[in-house]
């Protein structure tokens, strides 16, 4: 008896790697939960208890953002390590475009972005990069946002995974600093396979 054939309805698995000291935590309670469990005992390890409402109060409009987008999944680093990382996060979400639309034409009208096609061994990727200022007590932080896009493995897909990482940065770093980020996310990103 033959395994049944998958359907474009049928979400896929992945694989994906992460560089050493990330998690991945389910867009849910219990992964709001864990990430907030270890984020408050962070601050209590480095001293720093009073910071445990204000760390719950971020972690809870994060998870609150990431249920709006219907990201199923976040990856943070967040484990100590003995190297400084740039507050990373990378969401990702299934995209399904309505009947009659491609993939790719799904994620230029849902992103509001003409995403650039990236040629790899294994598939191609749609890749796109923006930027903006925060506002009020935020004006002095930039945000680059770069969104990574890989249809179903199947003839005219219309299914498929989209990655959002959101790089936030003082206006005053290093474009080395930034670029070096940038440069990351697209080798995790090279790193993605279907299953």
């Amino acid at each position: 008896m033959s395994a049944p054939q998958p359907t474009q309805d049928d979400p896929r698995g992945y694989s994906i790697l992460m560089p050493s000291g990330w998690s991945r935590y389910r867009v849910d309670a219990d992964g709001k939960a864990a990430f907030q469990a270890k984020a408050v005992a962070r601050m209590k390890a480095i001293g720093r208890p009073d910071l445990d409402v204000q760390m719950r109060l971020l972690i809870s409009e994060q998870w609150k953002q990431l249920e709006r987008t219907k990201a199923f999944a976040v990856y943070l680093p967040d484990q100590e390590t003995n190297e400084w990382r740039p507050p990373i996060s990378i969401a990702a979400r299934k995209v399904a475009g309505s009947v009659g639309t491609d993939f790719e034409t799904e994620v230029r009208n849902r992103f509001g972005v003409v995403p650039e096609k990236v040629s790899t061994p294994l598939s191609e990727i749609l890749r796109w990069r923006s930027s903006h200022s925060g506002s009020g007590e935020l004006a002095e932080v930039r945000t680059v946002t770069l969104g990574y896009a890989f249809p179903a493995p199947v003839p005219q897909a219309r299914l498929g995974l989209v990655f959002i990482a959101v790089l936030p940065h003082p206006d005053d770093v290093e474009p080395d600093v930034i670029e070096g980020s940038v440069e990351l996310v697209d080798t995790i990103m090279e790193t993605f396979r279907w299953r």
